[in-house]
């Protein structure tokens, strides 16, 4: 998230593209993988697919913090 919020977002996407091709089989990771991804793409204007992905990473959240800043996404 570090780099998406300070405009770099094809790095953001190119650190999270790993992640999101080759999802972890723990929660809390890729959970946040895809919170910072909705992140990135509401960034970029893409709303309904953050709001998709938001949704989805609030259903597999391991932690409160992770379902607290995908519901701000």
């Amino acid at each position: 998230m570090l780099l998406a919020d300070s405009g770099r977002l094809r790095e953001a996407l190119a650190v999270l593209e790993p992640l999101l091709e080759s999802p972890s089989d723990e929660s809390a990771v890729y959970g946040q993988a895809l919170m910072a991804h909705a992140f990135v793409l509401a960034s970029l204007d893409r709303l309904d697919e953050a709001i998709t992905l938001a949704d989805k990473a609030v259903k597999i959240a391991a932690d409160p913090t992770t379902r607290a800043m995908a519901l701000l996404i």
